[in-house]
């Protein structure tokens, strides 16, 4: 049998020249059971004949959207579960003392309350004498105007404060996974690893500015890359904002995405670096 009848969607060929449109045309006319897909029961061979193969159904392997959590599973799941899983491993410190450099934001906060233009305006005893808190302190004061809306608010108690900086630190984790989804298939997992790692738990459970600045440069990215594909002014501008924001939160934040970390981004300014190379060798020639 060296010619076969067409089967529909493909061509009459020789078995010789095309051995696997014997197999197709033969699969076509059979009936597909649920979940299996046609493959066959030997190695392909030049000389394939319809004696020589066999034709079969193999299970075909799952996909992620065949099992049914999964399939089901919506970004909305992974900003809830992320959600639960700081707050669970947050909230049970919300009652602990002030420790490490929590006093000084405290200071600022209340200092902030009566001079709302001098956050720092204020003497302190922080190692052995008396010294300016401008010269003790090494962080702008952004948080501590937040932590003085929190005083104003909810009052000067520990756990106050504690719940009020959950929100940095839930602002943190909910944007690690917004901008992994950017980047990879697993974004949950990257939330998951941003909230389990030592450095975040400790610096979340303070009152200080360490989560807050990362936060803000995180969705300041965020920003930045959703701003520049397609083109969202306000995207950009809200970027701008909060980078400017990340810096008054601490200096870190100078660190920001149009500084170069995000080389691939700064594609929409290759065109004024060009215009502007025109026009210094314009001005070289005259």
């Amino acid at each position: 049998m060296d010619q076969i009848t067409q089967a529909p969607g493909y061509f009459v060929s020789s078995l010789k020249d095309n051995p696997a449109l014997y197999f197709l045309a033969r699969v076509a006319d059979l009936p597909n059971p649920p979940g299996k897909v046609p493959s066959f029961k030997r190695l392909w061979n030049p000389t394939l004949t319809s004696k020589s193969t066999t034709l079969g159904w193999a299970t075909r392997a799952p996909s992620l959207g065949d099992i049914p959590l999964v399939g089901r599973w919506s970004s909305a799941y992974s900003y809830v579960l992320l959600g639960v899983l700081t707050v669970a491993c947050l909230l049970p410190f919300s009652g602990r003392a002030f420790h490490i450099d929590d006093p000084l934001f405290v200071f600022a906060a209340r200092q902030i309350t009566q001079h709302p233009l001098d956050p720092y305006g204020f003497n302190v005893i922080w190692y052995e004498s008396l010294d300016r808190m401008a010269d003790v302190t090494m962080n702008p004061p952004l948080a501590c105007y937040y932590g003085a809306a929190v005083g104003r608010i909810a009052g000067w108690s520990e756990r106050a404060f504690h719940l009020a900086f959950l929100v940095p630190a839930l602002a943190l984790i909910f944007g690690t996974y917004r901008m992994a989804k950017h980047f990879t298939r697993l974004p949950l997992l990257a939330g998951l690893a941003t909230l389990l790692t030592p450095g975040i738990l400790v610096s979340a459970c303070s009152v200080m500015c360490d989560t807050m600045m990362v936060a803000l440069w995180v969705w300041a990215v965020i920003l930045w890359i959703e701003g520049i594909e397609p083109r969202k002014a306000w995207y950009l501008a809200g970027s701008g904002v909060l980078i400017a924001a990340a810096v008054l939160t601490k200096y870190f934040g100078a660190d920001s995405p149009a500084g170069g970390l995000l080389p691939g981004t700064t594609a929409p300014f290759r065109k004024l670096d060009v215009v502007s190379a025109d026009s210094r060798r314009r001005a070289r020639g005259l």
